[in-house]
């Protein structure tokens, strides 16, 4: 698939890698379609990059850099077991 970025140019991207968001991300609901791009330096950091507009891309950080124990709860199965205690 191509993607299409203002910040980095055109780059083909598999289709595997691409991420939906059936309702689009809060703020911007048209753009559903996503991919994470490598940052062109050591930073820390990885873009959110949009497939639907290519002026679309949110900086994105994985929070074990900052915290190896981090782990995120899935708040269905967080409710599910709340409810059965």
């Amino acid at each position: 698939m191509q993607c299409r970025s203002t910040r980095f140019g055109n780059c083909d991207v598999p289709n595997e890698s691409v991420l939906i968001f059936p309702s689009g991300i809060l703020g911007f609901p048209d753009c559903r379609r996503y991919v994470i791009l490598e940052h062109d330096t050591e930073a820390p950091f990885k873009w959110l990059q949009s497939l639907d507009e290519p002026g679309l891309a949110f900086v994105v950080l994985d929070p074990a850099y900052f915290d190896a124990e981090y782990n995120v709860q899935d708040r269905k199965s967080t409710r599910l077991n709340s409810s059965h205690t």
